[in-house]
């Protein structure tokens, strides 16, 4: 019996030792590169977690809990309060910041995400994302559900934030014409 609980204990401890050592491979496979024009700045835009940092090596631990989630693009990290911050979407000058000094905000080398540059539809990997105005954004009826961290017919909750198609408008029936 307790033969076989020290080996769960090793499996537990490899296991987990690996899985750190994965994590560490994406990081480096992955350019996490620096966006200095949101230096000092957040914003409600696209906001998948928001939470308090463990360690010392905050930008390593933020980075590290970004690429664990599938959904996330960009990460902003204060390194002196020890926040993090995952965005579903590539956060830009044209979202609507805040002031919020420390603050650093990297991207990841995800592509095809929602506020992506693109040039046809298939640039876009979000399920139900299409690429309107050069931007990976959700396609007409869809709304993005930070609840779902995807394109979805359905919100339980509206953010403060519009899309907008361009040479598009709505008829009659609320039908789309473009």
């Amino acid at each position: 019996m307790k033969a076989t609980s020290v080996i769960e204990n090793i499996l537990l401890i490899l296991f987990g030792c690996l899985a750190q050592s994965l994590i560490l491979a994406a990081i480096q496979t992955c350019r996490i590169r620096l966006n200095p024009d949101l230096n000092d700045h957040i914003t409600q835009s696209w906001l998948m977690e928001d939470f308090m940092l463990r360690n010392s090596s905050a930008k390593l631990e933020c980075a590290s809990r970004c690429l664990q989630e599938k959904s996330c693009v960009t990460f902003m990290v204060d390194r002196t309060r020890k926040r993090c911050r995952l965005y579903a979407a590539r956060i830009t000058r044209y979202n609507t910041l805040v002031d919020a000094v420390g603050f650093r905000s990297y991207d990841t080398c995800r592509g095809g995400v929602l506020g992506e540059v693109c040039s046809t539809d298939d640039d876009c990997a979000m399920l139900f994302s299409v690429c309107a105005g050069d931007t990976c954004q959700c396609d007409y009826g869809w709304s993005y559900s930070p609840n779902d961290l995807a394109c979805v017919k359905d919100c339980v909750q509206y953010g403060t934030e519009f899309t907008y198609f361009t040479e598009t408008f709505l008829s009659l029936h609320h039908h789309y014409i473009s």
